[in-house]
């Protein structure tokens, strides 16, 4: 079996950390990426993978997209793929092109909960083995897009742990040695990721708890914006934007809860982070996030936008202790039980197995 792992781009974020979680226990010849490249290109290489550029298929330019499909065929002919996994919408409808009368099959991740083009995805994931990181994915998929649930499977997502290495980020580092309680969100700082109401709840929490501390992990387009957003409320020593770290893991070192105000998911990888290190986790109550955090077990689980309900669970724990060590425990549980590597890889591979199978 040799695979073509396709998507978008090898950007900071859950779909990379997927696909690398799968190479690192690949051999190097048994796989191929192909992407519009990204900050985590060398990642991929360094695990003596080979890196293909593809245009970027988000274009809506015919010319690229056939370009994309020359491409993919040569490099499927070539390499003698036997398997694509693609991880975006339109690269599976170009892979699905790109193969047409080859022997080669493709399957394809469903990374977010859809809330529109049900139609399109249903057109393009029609017929072929698909996964879902959540069941509610999968839900959507089948009673939204019309696909068939026996074509669908769900597999929970894990994450990497080598990525402790490294040390903290003297910010953060020096809030702790000052004696603050740190909550952080790590996410892509885009609106979908609730991360202005993130700044709401620290300006809430701030007015009357000066030792709870908010940092946020990660960058995005609204980096800027939340800077300026932070200095409108005066938030310049309780909010700090520490942009994107590599080594999550060991940022978590030093964090005591974390939130995670999106609006929408497929399955966060944030959460399971976090449970991997023994950290509650606040949450709005959505698909995919409901999935991972157990109301009142390792975490809770709040309504959408709901800024006040989240800054008074937060105040909360600091003042219960008792209860915020028993989720501590409860979350390394809820990880060891969901989100091992070695359940994640078994059931990837095992699909595979299944997809190459059928005639």
């Amino acid at each position: 079996m040799k695979i073509m792992y396709l998507t978008k781009e090898l950007s900071i974020g859950g779909v990379t950390k997927c696909i690398y979680n799968l190479c690192q226990n690949i051999r190097a010849e048994d796989a191929i990426i192909c992407s519009n490249g990204g900050a985590l290109k060398e990642d991929f290489t360094g695990l003596g993978m080979p890196v293909y550029k593809i245009p970027n298929v988000e274009k809506k330019n015919p010319f690229l997209w056939l370009l994309t499909l020359f491409k993919l065929r040569q490099l499927v002919k070539r390499e003698q793929i036997t398997l694509i996994h693609s991880h975006h919408r339109m690269t599976t409808f170009l892979g699905r092109i790109a193969i047409l009368g080859m022997s080669t099959k493709i399957v394809h991740t469903q990374h977010l909960n859809i809330q529109n083009k049900f139609f399109s995805t249903g057109i393009t994931l029609r017929k072929m083995p698909v996964i879902c990181v959540s069941s509610a994915a999968k839900r959507i998929l089948a009673t939204k897009s019309k696909l068939a649930e026996k074509d669908i499977q769900t597999i929970y997502n894990t994450i990497d742990d080598q990525t402790s290495f490294g040390t903290v980020d003297m910010q953060l580092e020096q809030l702790k040695e000052d004696g603050n309680f740190v909550v952080t969100q790590v996410s892509r700082l885009v609106d979908y990721k609730g991360v202005y109401e993130f700044i709401e709840i620290a300006n809430k929490v701030a007015k009357s708890h000066s030792t709870i501390k908010f940092c946020l992990i990660g960058n995005g387009p609204e980096k800027q914006n939340l800077r300026e957003r932070i200095k409108e409320l005066g938030l310049e020593k309780t909010v700090f934007v520490l942009g994107a770290k590599k080594n999550v893991l060991k940022q978590l070192e030093a964090i005591d809860l974390m939130l995670l105000c999106s609006s929408k998911e497929g399955l966060p990888l944030a959460p399971i982070e976090a449970f991997y290190k023994g950290i509650p986790v606040i949450g709005s109550n959505i698909d995919g996030t409901k999935e991972e955090i157990e109301h009142e077990i390792n975490g809770f689980l709040i309504p959408q936008k709901d800024t006040s309900e989240f800054a008074q669970k937060i105040i909360f724990l600091v003042q219960n202790p008792k209860v915020f060590q028993q989720m501590k425990k409860e979350a390394l549980k809820s990880f060891e039980a969901k989100f091992t590597k070695e359940n994640y890889l078994q059931a990837h591979f095992s699909f595979y197995e299944k997809v190459l199978e059928r005639s």
